[in-house]
């Protein structure tokens, strides 16, 4: 899960990364993106989409979300992997 943060404007736009966790907000999910292979081309489609506030990024696949878990913590769920 990566948390983006506008300040004041889109090319100054930083992001948090947090691990082992997923974001989920099906409601707010802007864009599915698979295919996407690296986390960069996922954070700079984020950049480029006024809406963006946070990435879910598993090698292959990016989704884009008009919320965050900053702004929505209980969407937020621990990853575990099997």
């Amino acid at each position: 899960m990566v948390t983006g943060f506008v300040y004041s404007s889109p090319s100054d736009i930083s992001f948090e990364m947090v691990t082992g966790f997923v974001y989920s907000s099906p409601s707010d999910m802007l864009d599915s993106l698979p295919g996407t292979l690296k986390i960069t081309d996922c954070l700079e489609m984020c950049r480029n989409n006024a809406s963006c506030m946070a990435v879910n990024y598993e090698t292959g696949l990016c989704v884009l979300f008009a919320s965050s878990a900053d702004v929505y913590p209980d969407e937020k769920c621990r990853c575990e992997k099997e």
